[in-house]
């Protein structure tokens, strides 16, 4: 009787040890994977998102001198951290890093993470694959849509990222790219000149829209600004300006078609498709002046 006691003892004792064993391992791997998931997912929020607009600030507020450095800087305080050697680091971020986001943040398009998923591989290395619903939409734009972009992550024991993949090549090339280069309408069948009036005046210069030309498929935006103490000097230095208009949630594609002028007139021609509505109480038009290159905005807009 004893005999059976302690042997049932014993079992008791030792099935009890493994339990607390599995749990224990579970609990452990457990951690180690949310430490995983949380460096890719730091990665890839600050790979999308422009935490606190810094690199849109580094890329419209310096001078081409500064970039370069002040882009590392920018790179190294987001992303170092979380690799494991100089190798892995400098590996991703000639990838990814700034130089994925360039052309979105120089166009002013806005990322958000959505949500991201993912699925530990059965590989004996540690080894994540991930899913990212990112949403994206142009600045003072209602309109937006949404990507799924995946990728895959190795990391260390110490969770930090050996090689990370983000396949996003073709989202950015055929999605972004083309709304940023979307085919230029070419204005056809002329209708009428619709008179506008309006101006918006500053110091010595005044800004003024007078007219635009209506067609069947887009409306043709004149925008003259004239200078009455004429300043051979402030034309040489040649400011850009791009238009957008407010119309109550009606969004139109808005093209800069270039311009000139001498003795203090400057001209430009707006594209904008579709055409816009003859009566144009309720819309407004958007300048805001930026330079050449990298589309640097200068701070200066207007609405008339």
């Amino acid at each position: 009787m004893k005999a059976q006691t302690y042997r049932f003892f014993l079992i008791v004792l030792f099935a009890s040890f493994l339990l607390l064993t599995i749990g224990y391992t579970d609990k452990t791997e457990k951690v180690a994977q949310d430490e995983n998931i949380r460096t890719i997912e730091t990665v890839l929020q600050n790979t999308f998102t422009d935490p606190d607009g810094e690199l849109k600030e580094v890329l419209n507020d310096m001078e081409a001198e500064e970039k370069f450095q002040a882009l590392s800087q920018y790179e190294e305080n987001l992303y170092k951290d979380y690799f494991a050697d100089d190798t892995s680091y400098l590996e991703f971020v000639s990838s990814y890093g700034s130089t994925l986001m360039l052309t979105p943040v120089i166009n002013d398009y806005k990322f958000e993470v959505k949500n991201i998923e993912y699925e530990k591989t059965d590989s004996k290395e540690i080894i994540y694959n991930f899913s990212v619903e990112l949403q994206y939409q142009k600045e003072g734009s209602e309109l937006s849509e949404v990507e799924i972009v995946d990728g895959q992550a190795n990391l260390n024991e110490a969770h930090k990222i050996e090689r990370m993949i983000i396949r996003i090549g073709d989202f950015l090339n055929e999605q972004i790219c083309n709304l940023i280069n979307r085919p230029a309408v070419e204005p056809k069948g002329f209708i009428r000149n619709i008179s506008i009036l309006k101006s918006f005046e500053k110091g010595d210069l005044f800004y003024s829209v007078t007219f635009l030309g209506q067609f069947e498929n887009a409306s043709v935006i004149h925008f003259n600004i004239d200078r009455n103490d004429f300043d051979e000097m402030y034309f040489e230095e040649h400011s850009f300006f791009e238009l957008s208009i407010e119309a109550n949630g009606v969004e139109y594609d808005c093209r800069n078609e270039g311009g000139g002028g001498s003795s203090g007139h400057m001209s430009y021609t707006f594209i904008v498709a579709t055409a816009l509505p003859d009566d144009m109480l309720n819309l407004k038009l958007v300048f805001k002046e930026y330079k050449e290159p990298f589309q640097k905005m200068t701070g200066f807009e207007f609405t008339i």
